[in-house]
């Protein structure tokens, strides 16, 4: 069954429901340490239709305290209640993000949940933006010719945005 958000459009009055059909899956995984052999780091995959970014959330537990079918640290690690109760709060935290994202209607991806998750929710930049951001930092770098073929750009873009 798809998420429904509900929400109000910013020029009209009315109510709009907003359904999305998109995959999404939070699962931890256990990789060798590099550094000992007999240890795994934890790691949580955020998966949104198929693309995906991991991160690791759990340093350094012996191998035989992880339990792959649960995703969990079983009683093998001397502080497993702690580490466990650590896996629960982040995945409600990264369920509690995909579901803000989800009901403003922004754009979900796997690194922008990661993002929100460290505290990195810097609003992109527009097309725009850039643009005039390059034509303005680039000025001393580049020739007057090539500055010139992207002001013509950032002029066609601008006209072509006004049009639609």
């Amino acid at each position: 069954m798809p998420n429904k958000g509900f929400g109000f459009s910013n020029n009209h009055q009315t109510l709009f429901i907003m359904a999305t059909n998109q995959t999404f899956a939070i699962t931890f995984i256990a990789r060798t340490d590099r550094k000992d052999q007999k240890n795994y780091n934890i790691y949580v995959r955020i998966t949104i239709d198929g693309k995906r970014t991991e991160f690791a959330v759990v340093r350094s537990i012996i191998k035989e305290s992880w339990n792959s079918i649960k995703e969990r640290i079983d009683s093998k690690h001397k502080d497993f209640r702690k580490a466990n109760a650590y896996l629960d709060q982040v995945k409600s935290k990264l369920t509690n993000i995909y579901r803000e994202l989800s009901v403003n209607g922004d754009l979900i991806t796997p690194v922008i949940i990661k993002n929100y998750f460290f505290g990195n929710s810097e609003e992109g930049k527009t097309l725009i933006e850039l643009f005039e951001y390059h034509n303005t930092s680039q000025v001393k770098v580049l020739s007057p010719g090539t500055l010139k073929n992207y002001y013509t750009t950032h002029k066609y873009i601008i006209k072509y945005l006004e049009e639609r």
